[in-house]
């Protein structure tokens, strides 16, 4: 696949006899538009609000950008390494990084405030947020950087509330932090991934915690736990095995069988027997509880939630962390080749794990230093790693899908909790337009042949937008109704009245363009015009 810049020339197209303005638009996969300006050291993943925005971190600044890649600001905190960003309920974004953690208004870029003291290890991953949003929970320390010291930090004035001390052995190298985070349960319980190889449960009591328990996973944990939706946490490190934990209790799901190599825990790899590869992406959870993991083999696995391979992918080498579509698509970064300059790609594999399309983007993948997120309208956004920039790919008009966990961090905005959804599809977009516009002959409810006008509109990045007319009628003052709406194409088929002379006819998109055709009917050939 070529890949371009987005095109804005309009131009004048023939359909039948319709003569219509219409716009040039990418195809699923291509570049809409990338910043090169960002960082070389970004690792972080984007978070997006619910209009389609974006927020990025490098080691200098935190960026935003809109959906057509146009600055809306940039902030300069503490340098250092930083971690990805947390979209928070009050129109605020945190961020942390090594010097300390901070936050932003989202709307103008202004510090609403930073904490920058008593933080020796620093942070090295993102925080996650509690439903309200008044807490952010975050861990200091990495492998380079060893703590013990995991915090609750008051989300409107940046203070520490409370700390854990985690009292739990490390049980790899003397390895102590936090680099894999936290999530947050349905009921408000903190689950920590901690890299001294223990999965922890805290509830945050107010103005201290207790611990509910703490489980060994053997060796480091560097992403997230994630939730199931069943009661369950799903548990990974370096030791290369899916675990599966009761929420509650903490107990481990053993149903390992060796004959059939199903069951938990799930050793991940082309050789369960040989175990074990090391998993440096966090899994995600499809609606029928299938979880997605890519580990260091290059294979991408789709797992069944009994414990049992569905299908698998391979790639040349790492991955980053996945994402899974509405449609069941998932979409994430590996190395594609061993040969040119760009070997560094974006895939995307429909719901039975078979390719629908590769964009080549960067010239390596470093480990799960990419990362990929994916806007309510349907764009994707992807971060450079260690090459820098950031850029826009086009999608096909939908948004996350409607899963327990179907991505880092849970949502778009990154938030590791699992009370925090995103929405599957676009928002009303600011501006719409006729894309597609025809006459045809349809059959009514009563049987009888009709001439009738087929609608399709997008919004301002070529999103699909199936429910835009919402008002309908003729100069005449004949209203008629939609007679037929096919979901998926998006387009609207509008039942036009019987009468054979000249009429106008006008629709209204989402209140906000107005939209006027104008038809005859001469020769038993029905013309279009779009006026504007």
């Amino acid at each position: 696949m070529n890949h371009a810049k987005p095109l804005a020339t309009s131009f004048m197209v023939l359909i039948c006899v319709m003569t219509v303005h219409v716009s040039l638009w990418a195809t699923e996969g291509e570049i809409l538009w990338q910043r090169e300006e960002v960082g070389e050291t970004l690792e972080a993943t984007c978070v997006i609000d619910h209009e389609s925005n974006v927020y990025v971190v490098d080691s200098k600044f935190l960026w935003s950008f809109d959906t057509h890649g146009k600055l809306r600001w940039r902030y300069k905190g503490g340098v250092g390494d930083s971690s990805s960003a947390v979209l928070g309920r009050n129109n605020d974004v945190f961020f942390a990084n090594s010097k300390g953690i901070y936050a932003v208004n989202a709307t103008t870029g202004e510090e609403l405030w930073h904490n920058t003291k008593g933080f020796k290890a620093g942070f090295h991953t993102n925080p996650a947020i509690s439903e309200d949003g008044s807490r952010l929970y975050i861990g200091q320390g990495d492998n380079l950087n060893p703590s013990d010291e995991f915090h609750a930090i008051d989300a409107r004035s940046g203070k520490v509330i409370w700390t854990y001390d985690n009292p739990h052995p490390a049980l790899e190298d003397d390895i102590r932090g936090y680099l894999g985070g936290a999530s947050i349960g349905p009921d408000g319980t903190i689950f920590i991934g901690s890299q001294h190889g223990w999965l922890i449960s805290l509830t945050d009591e107010g103005k201290t915690y207790k611990e509910n328990w703490a489980q060994p996973i053997g060796k480091e944990m560097r992403m997230p736990p994630i939730m199931d939706g069943k009661g369950h946490i799903i548990a990974t490190s370096n030791a290369g095995v899916l675990r599966k934990f009761h929420a509650q209790t903490g107990r481990e799901m053993k149903t390992w069988n060796s004959e059939t190599q199903t069951g938990w825990p799930f050793p991940v790899g082309q050789d369960p027997k040989k175990c074990c590869l090391e998993i440096f992406v966090t899994p995600v959870i499809g609606p029928d509880g299938t979880i997605y993991v890519g580990t260091e083999d290059s294979f991408m696995y789709a797992i069944k939630p009994e414990g049992k391979i569905k299908w698998q992918f391979r790639t040349v080498s790492w991955h980053g962390d996945p994402l899974l579509r509405a449609d069941g698509a998932l979409i994430y970064t590996a190395e594609m080749t061993t040969h040119g300059d760009k070997k560094g790609y974006v895939v995307c594999l429909d719901k039975d794990g078979f390719l629908n399309w590769t964009t080549p983007i960067t010239r390596n993948i470093v480990l799960n230093e990419m990362g990929v997120s994916l806007a309510p309208n349907g764009t994707i956004y992807v971060t450079g790693g260690e090459n820098g920039v950031l850029f826009a790919i086009k999608g096909n008009g939908l948004g996350l899908a409607d899963s327990p966990w179907p991505k880092y961090q849970k949502d778009i905005t990154c938030s590791g909790n699992f009370n925090i959804s995103s929405p599957s599809k676009a928002l009303p977009a600011t501006t719409c337009h006729v894309s597609h516009l025809r006459c045809i002959e349809t059959i009514n409810k009563q049987g009888e042949i009709i001439h009738a006008v087929e609608v399709e509109v997008r919004d301002n990045l070529g999103a699909l937008v199936s429910d835009a007319i919402i008002s309908t009628s003729f100069t005449k003052g004949i209203t008629f109704d939609r007679k037929e709406r096919t979901h998926s194409t998006g387009k609207t088929i509008i039942a036009a009245p019987k009468q054979k002379e000249k009429a106008n006819y006008t629709f209204c998109i989402k209140g906000i363009q107005h939209e006027s055709l104008a038809y005859h009917e001469k020769d038993n050939v029905m013309t279009c015009i779009n006026n504007n």
